[in-house]
């Protein structure tokens, strides 16, 4: 009887030490899926910062190529404005004048 009931007290033993070995792998599973799923959200959240500054950067240099034409644009203008002032100054001011002067429209 004596040996019967040291089995049973060594089968629940072995039965708890069994039952603390599975929560523990559990546990351990739950925390390792958690460290898991954080280092995936990181690691998108990073290429898609890096994914951001790429565009960024291209954006800016397309900005930046787009400005240099329009400013391109603009001398272009104003130096042919400038180009008709100085060959047409003194023929307007000359017209201005005769209107102002004989009272003509423009």
């Amino acid at each position: 009887m004596q040996d019967m009931i040291k089995k049973i007290i060594e089968m629940d033993k072995e039965a708890r030490r069994l039952n603390d070995e599975a929560l523990q792998r559990r546990a351990d599973a739950a925390q390792a899926a958690a460290a898991k799923r954080t280092e995936v959200y990181d690691n998108y959240l990073l290429m898609a910062r890096n994914r951001v500054e790429t565009i960024r950067k291209v954006e800016m240099q397309s900005v930046d190529e787009q400005l240099r034409a329009i400013d391109d644009r603009s001398a272009e203008v104003s130096a042919r404005l400038q180009e008709q002032l100085d060959a047409n100054r003194r023929r307007w001011v000359d017209e201005i004048v005769a209107a102002v002067t004989e009272g003509d429209d423009l």
